[in-house]
C-alpha cells in the first residue's frame, strides 16, 4: 500500500471537503470547505494533512488541535478556542518534521502521488486477477471467510451481484488477516455505484475500528463510475474512480477524487 497506509483519505486528485473529517489526509489539491483535523492519537503522534499543491492557501476554517499541516500553506489557518480546538496547537509542518518516512529526494514532492497511484493501480489489477479462495462462502448478505486457512483471501463478484445485496453486508473475517473483495464494475449500469452499508465481524462504522484494516473492497473495471456510499467501513481501493461519502464512515479511502457530506473517521495503519 506504500504511503497510503499512513492515511485515512489518500487522493490522487482533488479532495472537496463538505463535511467534517477526522482523518489523516494526503491529496494533490484541497478544497477546504469544512472544519477538519486529525488531532493526536494514543501514541502521541500528531495527525497529518499533506497537500501537494504548492499554491494551496487554506480557507478560513477551524482546524483541530495537534493537526500537522505538511505542504505549503501560506496563511489563513486558525482554530477556535473550544475544548478540542486551539490555534496554538496547529502546526505548520515541513519535510523535516516527518523525517525519512517515505525517503523522498529533496527535489521531489514529499509524497509523489502520481507514482503512489501507479503502484496502487497495479495492486488493484493484481487483486482482480485472483480466484476465489477455497473455503470462502457467501450466504445472503454475509461473506464468510471463517473456513479459509490462508492469511490473505479473496472473493469476487460483479456489480450486479453486489447491487443485489439490499440489506447491508457483513464480512466474517475468521482468522484471515486480510480479506480482499473484488467488485468488477465493467457492466455497471448508470453513472454511479452505491455502496452497501457494511459491517466487519458485526462492527459497523464506529470510529477508529481496527477491523477496518482487515477488509479491502477493490472496485475496478470502469473509470466512468462514481463510487458513492451512505455508510461503509473497511478500505476502499478504487484508484481510477471518484468517490462521494454521504454519511459517517470509518476506514481508508484510496480514490481518484474525494468529496464528502458525512464524517470520515481515521482507521489504524495496516499491520499485514
Amino acid at each position: 500500500m506504500g504511503a497510503a497506509v499512513e492515511f485515512g483519505v489518500f487522493v490522487e486528485g482533488t479532495t472537496s471537503l463538505r463535511g467534517h473529517m477526522d482523518s489523516n489526509l494526503a491529496t494533490e489539491f484541497f478544497d477546504m470547505g469544512s472544519d477538519f483535523g486529525a488531532g493526536k492519537y494514543s501514541n502521541d503522534v500528531c495527525g497529518m494533512v499533506y497537500v501537494a499543491d504548492k499554491d494551496w492557501v487554506p480557507s478560513a476554517k477551524t482546524i483541530k488541535a495537534d493537526t500537522l499541516i505538511v505542504g505549503n500553506p501560506s496563511g489563513g489557518l486558525y482554530a477556535d478556542h473550544g475544548s478540542n480546538w486551539s490555534v496554538a496547537d496547529v502546526k505548520i509542518g515541513t519535510r523535516s518534521d516527518i523525517g525519512e518516512m517515505w525517503h523522498s529526494d529533496e527535489t521531489q514532492p514529499f509524497i509523489n502521488l502520481k507514482e503512489e497511484f501507479n503502484r496502487l493501480r497495479k495492486l488493484s489489477l493484481s487483486y482482480s486477477m485472483m480466484d476465489n479462495s477455497e473455503g470462502v462462502l457467501k450466504n445472503g448478505n454475509e461473506i464468510d471467510f471463517s473456513d479459509v486457512t490462508q492469511d490473505v483471501a479473496y472473493y469476487n463478484m460483479d456489480s450486479a451481484e453486489y447491487g443485489s445485496i439490499i440489506s447491508g453486508i457483513n464480512i466474517l473475517t475468521g482468522n484471515v488477516q486480510l480479506c480482499v473483495i473484488n467488485v468488477d464494475m465493467k457492466d455497471c449500469a448508470g453513472s454511479d455505484l452505491l455502496l452497501q452499508r457494511t459491517k466487519i465481524d458485526g462492527i459497523g462504522t464506529g470510529a477508529n475500528s481496527y477491523n477496518c484494516n482487515k477488509v479491502i473492497w477493490n472496485f475496478y473495471g470502469n473509470n466512468e463510475i462514481t463510487v458513492m456510499c451512505d455508510e461503509t467501513t473497511g478500505t476502499i481501493l478504487s484508484p481510477d474512480n471518484d468517490f462521494y461519502m454521504a454519511n459517517t464512515s470509518a476506514g481508508r479511502f484510496i480514490v481518484k477524487n474525494f468529496s464528502n457530506g458525512g464524517e470520515a473517521h481515521f482507521t489504524f495503519r495496516f499491520r499485514v
